[in-house]
């Protein structure tokens, strides 16, 4: 029964959160980021209020979502273990989107083409090449590439010794 009321108050959150978020203006996104100050902003007053606020909105969202993953594994459920390789190399494709302005949200409606693409960005990012490939960067190992050349199992050539 406890578990019950849990995912009901994270159903609650994340359902209010989108109904408010469809009928209220758009929030600049500036705001998420450190590195504009509250002048920039037009905040000034209000800045540190705002954002703390969206902060503490944000982490709300976060454990409501994590309340409600399930137990059961899925077909994704793999994909789960590499959120760190998700998390450090989604920023290069979110630069280049941001810098070549590929992607306009002008209405709340927006988001869903939005969450097509990060799900695929996820799914991308999580791909065994794309982890094997940025390993060395990431964790400063090679043992996947290791283990891809070990199943390979290339022609060794025996020099003839007379």
């Amino acid at each position: 029964m406890k578990n019950v009321k849990y995912k009901f108050a994270a159903v609650s959150v994340v359902a209010v959160t989108l109904v408010v978020s469809y009928f209220k203006p758009v929030i600049p996104a500036e705001l998420m980021f450190g590195s504009y100050s509250y002048e920039a902003l037009n905040m000034v007053s209000t800045g540190m209020i705002n954002r703390l606020g969206l902060y503490s909105l944000s982490l709300l969202i976060v454990f409501s979502l994590v309340i409600l993953i399930p137990k059961k594994r899925f077909s994704f459920t793999n994909l789960g273990q590499y959120t760190l390789y998700v998390y450090l190399l989604h920023g290069l494709f979110i630069q280049f989107i941001r810098r070549e302005d590929l992607l306009q949200l002008n209405q709340n409606l927006d988001i869903i083409p939005l969450a097509v693409i990060a799900g695929t960005m996820v799914w991308f990012l999580s791909n065994k090449w794309v982890i094997t490939l940025s390993q060395p960067i990431i964790e400063g190992k090679a043992t996947l590439i290791q283990q891809q050349i070990g199943e390979r199992k290339l022609p060794y050539h025996k020099e003839k010794t007379e």
